[in-house]
């Protein structure tokens, strides 16, 4: 196994660390709190920030691809702890949380944004959910 191999799994369980962190916390101290906790980026996070920023993401996309649904996380707290290591890497993006449109049986979603581009679910997650607030 190469040293960047070995990196990536550390990154992967790292992030798993903060998933279950975050679907813990969101259940004893509710969201907003957590979103405190969490703040907001200082910085612009440079030229690179969007690769970098996916780089991130794909370490939330391991864990879903990997982990047993039950140990994956929800939604949420994946992107919660998404949300947590960008501000770390001081990359600014935006925690979003989404219903499906009128008309629609009831569904909820969160994931995170970019830029505009969404990091850690598919481009048309915005078709699909209606922003909230």
């Amino acid at each position: 196994m190469t040293t960047p191999d070995i990196r990536r799994k550390l990154a992967v369980l790292r992030m798993w660390a903060r998933v279950l962190a975050m679907h813990g916390a969101v259940r004893l101290v509710g969201l907003a709190r957590v979103q405190g906790w969490i703040g907001a980026p200082e910085g612009t996070g440079g030229n690179d920030a969007l690769r970098e920023s996916r780089r991130i993401a794909s370490h939330v996309h391991a864990i879903e691809r990997r982990m047993p649904r039950l140990l994956a996380g929800n939604c949420l707290s994946r992107s919660l702890a998404l949300s947590r290591t960008l501000v770390r890497a001081g990359i600014p993006h935006e925690l979003v949380i989404g219903a499906a449109p009128e008309g629609e049986p009831f569904a909820a979603h969160a994931w995170v944004e970019h830029d505009g581009i969404p990091l850690n679910e598919a481009g048309d997650v915005g078709h699909r959910f209606r922003r909230m607030g």
